[in-house]
This record gives structure tokens, sequence and C-alpha cells, in this order.
């Protein structure tokens, strides 16, 4: 009888064991494949704003605007999203690629979200960062390749009469 008992509870063991190893690979394996799944783009909260000026003001630190001017999205978990515009100041975009950093994928994704100008980098706060790098999936990126410092002078380059 003790002989009886210690084959199934030796059984049972093994059993638990290898539901234990089944269930950690496949456990691992749906968390992989959540992590690579990226979150959806999240809808826009619209903010009124006032603009004043903003051509005169290209490395201004606040920048009132309208609505038609441009869209921000207030605060969330993951930083402030920076003011971005609906299309660019007459129909003509910068070409962000002059950035180091910024290739033609990264240039496509700001342009998606309304950032087409240098000076509207030159302007990114720390919490604005923290939203884009987010929004890129790129952690310290920006601060690493200095984006703000090069569009600040690539703006200064294009209109050097400020």
């Amino acid at each position: 009888m003790i002989e009886l008992a210690t084959k199934i509870f030796l059984c049972l063991l093994i059993a638990a064991l290898f539901g234990a190893i089944i269930g950690y690979i496949l456990g691992r394996i749906v968390k992989c494949d959540k992590n690579n799944q990226k979150e959806p783009r999240p809808l826009y909260d619209y903010d009124e704003l006032h603009m004043d000026n903003h051509e005169t003001a290209p490395l201004h630190k606040e920048v009132p605007v309208s609505i038609p001017d441009a869209i921000i999205k207030p605060k969330t978990k993951h930083g402030i999203r920076p003011i971005s515009y609906p299309a660019p100041k007459n129909n003509k975009a910068d070409d962000l690629k002059k950035i180091q950093g910024i290739g033609i994928k990264v240039e496509n994704a700001l342009y998606e979200i309304g950032i087409y100008h240098y000076s509207q980098i030159a302007d990114w706060s720390n919490e604005n960062i923290e939203w884009i790098e987010e929004y890129l999936g790129s952690k310290g990126r920006v601060k690493r390749e200095n984006w703000i410092f090069q569009a600040k002078a690539l703006l200064i380059q294009k209109e050097p009469n400020i």
C-alpha cells in the first residue's frame, strides 16, 4: 500500500512540475507578444489658446495659440504633448531630417502628429520630450541626440535676422 501511495505521489509531483514548466513557457510567449504590440494612438483632447505673433518669436518658451493654428494635448501620465499644427505654415514643412538622429521614418511620424518646424522642436520642454519619446518608443533619444539644440541652430541658420 505504501508503495502504491509513493508511486501516485511521484506521478502527481512530475505532472505538477511539467505543468509549471509548460505554463511558464506559455506565459513568456504571451507576455512577449503583448510587449511587442504598440498601444493605439491616443485621441486628441483640444484646448483653446490664443496666438500672439508666433512668426516673430520662433524661440519662444510658451506661445498661446488658437485652435485652427495649433492642436495640443493636455498632460498625461507620459508627459505633455507638444504644440502641434494641423498643417505646416505656408504649406512648407522644415526638413526635419537635417537634425541628426531624425530619419525619414521619424520625420514622417513627427509630421503625422503635427510637428513640422524647427521652432516647434526648439520649444520642447522636458514633459514634451517625455511624451515624444513615449510616442516614438525610444526613451532618452531626444536628449541623447541633442534634437533641441540642433533645431535651435537650424532655426537660426534658416532665419539669421532674428
